[in-house]
């Protein structure tokens, strides 16, 4: 019995020894593997930085490209300006040329008669013709002496400082050059800056990153190391030591970190993670195994002191909690992956979209620099970067609705209205859209009770517009669009109309339609070449649907058209409006605004241009502030009723367009409470809106205007007599 209890004794002594040994085996295991697989983890982590810091360098110098472009081509505007301005002048003095420079914005002017004389000249930086004479004397400045029609521009000085443009003399043979100093751009403090290139893009782990040049850091998330010199910084200087092909080690006073380098054009990009948070989870998996060692060294314990039953028990507790634990760890990282796949989705289709576009209408300005003397080719590359800006606008705001309507956060209207009315404004616009494409359209308008309800007529509006829009768009010569409306139920409170959208357009394949009301879903290449579109407004429709508790289905056959059925309740209104006659319409005479002064307030050059030209063309008196203080004062000096029209701006310097309007409402003086306020601006949300009425402002117009609505919206203020 003795022998029996020592050889168990001894048993178990060995089988302890054995389980001590292969704990330290496992942790060593565990320690070997899991450091691998952190140093690959951070390794694509850094990859993946890169890429995208390598991305938005390359977006930094497609920028300044395009912006030096219209700089210089505006240069060129100015010059040529200057010389039919010569033509008038009496004589070119240094005064006259000081005054269009001022005027101009410009550093300096030199005219040169046909000899290459000096005939006048004005700088202000202390440069003039000694400073500029071995570039008038480069050969593509030398042909402007013999080909007038010629022009020339670039940007010069060891950092591109000075941007100049060379053109021909309209009053006698010469040339003038005109230039301007322009500033040098200083990487961190400007678009490029670290929080704007990463913008949209998380870290998942703290670190450092660093882009430089040659000399200096140019941007960085520490910005104690933003304009350091390279000698200075210790993760660039200090030991390194290469870990992989790619992944190497930083030895510095602040520890030890893991990173790598890129280039990127004339950039070196940086990023480094301390290695505290390299090995985060191979401290997580240390402690996991250790835990289930202590467990397995429990159960020992448990088996000597004959408690193995009630042990094994919460073993197996312990163990399916961990299995449930671990599932729900890889349903979360499925989620995850399955997120950032359709972030790059998103990202890569807005890209197409976006990009698409723009090269349509870059490509569409080369053209018309190359033919500028053909006014019809003009016109016509006019008319389609006009076309083709409204795709980018109606892209922007499908975007911006699909966004709120997946947050929530978009507001359905609850208010009167006449489902008749709303289906012949949608019909009347959509009858033009189809005689364009040489389409039939007809509406079927059946017998109903309810016809004044609840709702929102604007997002029934978008609805109808997005589906019989697409009957248009993807229909076939001579084809047909038709839609249909009945009244299907009724009680005391509640409506139910269905809507039925038909075309003979191109119909939807099978595979297709399973997806048909997926965000940017479109059938193949060759339907995205042909027809232009987001992609996005079905699935506006059905979120639509869905938020006003309907139904939405279709019925589709390749080659044969596509019929939409869309089942909607209403609110009955229980006391509609009496309809009045409306008083005959008396038109209105050109040029209504003739000499009506108008304060434009406006902190954009380009805008503050465009909106000037549009109301002085309609014969406006035009006043300027360029932010929102600069307005109140122009308006509290001026006497009483001068201005019966403000057009305001919201986002500007030193004081915004809301508390501007809030100011020159409690003037002490009447007209400040009777002027026309009109918000003129790029946020276009529903908020923004009712913050401009509740700062005193009387219309909201979103940018890009539309001049006519302006200019109709300018009228119904004056005709009231409500402005002024």
């Amino acid at each position: 019995m003795k022998n029996s209890k020592k050889k168990f004794w001894t048993l178990n002594e060995n089988v302890m020894v054995l389980v001590l040994l292969l704990g330290v085996v496992l942790l060593a295991a565990v320690y070997t593997v899991q450091t691998r697989m952190d140093k690959k983890n951070v390794e694509a982590l850094m990859d993946q930085t890169l890429a995208f810091m390598k991305t938005q360098c390359i977006r930094y110098d497609n920028f300044q490209a395009s912006d030096e472009t219209k700089s210089l081509m505006h240069l060129i505007d100015k010059a040529k300006e200057f010389g039919r301005c010569l033509g008038k002048l009496d004589d070119a003095s240094t005064e006259s040329l000081k005054n269009y420079a001022d005027e101009q914005k410009l550093t300096g002017l030199i005219i040169l008669d046909e000899n290459q004389k000096v005939v006048c000249e004005y700088n202000s930086d202390g440069g003039g013709y000694a400073a500029w004479e071995s570039v008038i004397l480069d050969d593509d400045i030398q042909e402007i002496f013999q080909y007038p029609q010629k022009t020339y521009a670039a940007r010069r000085g060891e950092n591109d400082e000075y941007d100049y443009a060379v053109v021909s003399r309209k009053d006698e043979p010469g040339i003038i050059l005109a230039y301007t100093y322009q500033p040098p751009v200083l990487l961190d403090e400007n678009q490029i800056a670290i929080e704007n290139m990463l913008t949209g893009y998380k870290l998942e782990m703290d670190g450092t990153i660093l882009i430089t040049d040659s000399k200096k850091v140019l941007s960085s998330n520490d910005r104690t190391l933003r304009g350091a010199d390279i000698s200075s910084c210790a993760f660039i200087n200090g030991e390194r030591r290469q870990v992989s092909e790619k992944l190497m080690t930083v030895k510095t006073d602040g520890g030890v970190y893991y990173g790598g380098e890129a280039r990127a054009k004339g950039y070196y990009l940086y990023v480094f993670y301390p290695s505290s948070q390299v090995f985060t989870q191979r401290i997580h998996a240390m402690l996991y195994m250790l835990l289930i060692y202590i467990i397995f060294w429990l159960a020992i314990l448990f088996i000597r002191h004959k408690s193995t039953r009630k042990y094994m028990e919460e073993l197996n507790k312990r163990y399916d909690m961990e299995l449930e634990y671990q599932k729900k760890l890889e349903q979360a990282i499925r989620e995850a992956e399955h997120a950032n796949m359709a972030k790059t989705d998103f990202l890569r289709r807005m890209s197409h979209d976006i990009r698409t576009p723009i090269n349509g209408i870059r490509g569409m300005i080369e053209i018309g620099n190359h033919f500028p003397e053909d006014v019809q080719k003009q016109q016509e590359c006019r008319e389609k970067i006009w076309e083709t800006s409204g795709f980018l606008l109606d892209l922007v705001n499908d975007v911006l609705d699909m966004s709120k309507l997946e947050s929530g956060n978009i507001q359905l209207e609850e208010v009167p209205f006449n489902l008749s009315d709303v289906l012949h404004e949608v019909s009347m616009l959509i009858e033009v859209q189809a005689k364009e494409h040489g389409l039939t359209f007809r509406t079927v308008q059946e017998n109903g009770t309810h016809w004044n309800l609840i709702g929102s007529p604007l997002h029934l509006r978008q609805m109808f517009m997005n589906v019989l829009s697409n009957a248009v768009k993807y229909n076939k010569k001579n084809g047909s669009v038709s839609m249909s409306c009945r009244e299907v139920s009724s009680d005391e409170e509640t409506a139910v109309f269905e809507f039925v959208c038909a075309d003979t357009g191109i119909g939807m394949g099978e595979d297709f339609q399973k997806r048909l009301f997926d965000p940017f879903a479109q059938e193949d290449g060759t339907v995205r070449t042909s027809y232009s579109g987001t992609g996005l407004g079905l699935s506006i429709v059905k979120a639509l649907v869905e938020r006003m508790n309907g139904s939405i289905r279709f019925d589709s056959e390749k080659g044969k058209g596509t019929t939409f059925y869309i089942t909607l309740p209403f609110q009955i209104d229980k006391n509609p409006p009496v309809k009045e006659e409306e008083p005959e319409e008396i038109p209105c005479e050109t040029r209504e605004l003739e000499k009506l002064p108008i304060l434009l307030v406006e902190d954009n050059e380009l805008n503050m241009e465009i909106a000037e030209f549009v109301l002085e063309e309609e014969g406006a008196l035009v006043t300027k502030a360029w932010n929102g203080k600069e307005a109140v004062e122009i308006f509290e000096k001026s006497a009483p009723g001068t201005y019966p029209v403000i057009l305001m701006d919201l986002m500007m310097p030193v004081m915004d367009g809301l508390e501007a309007t809030r100011t020159i409402r409690n003037l002490p003086r009447e007209d400040a409470a009777t002027v026309a306020i009109i918000a003129m601006t790029a946020n276009s949300f529903n908020d923004d809106v009712e913050n401009c009425r509740k700062a005193g402002m009387n219309e909201h117009l979103s940018k890009p205007l539309d001049f006519g609505e302006l200019a109709e919206t300018i009228k119904k203020y004056i005709n009231s007599g409500k402005a002024g």
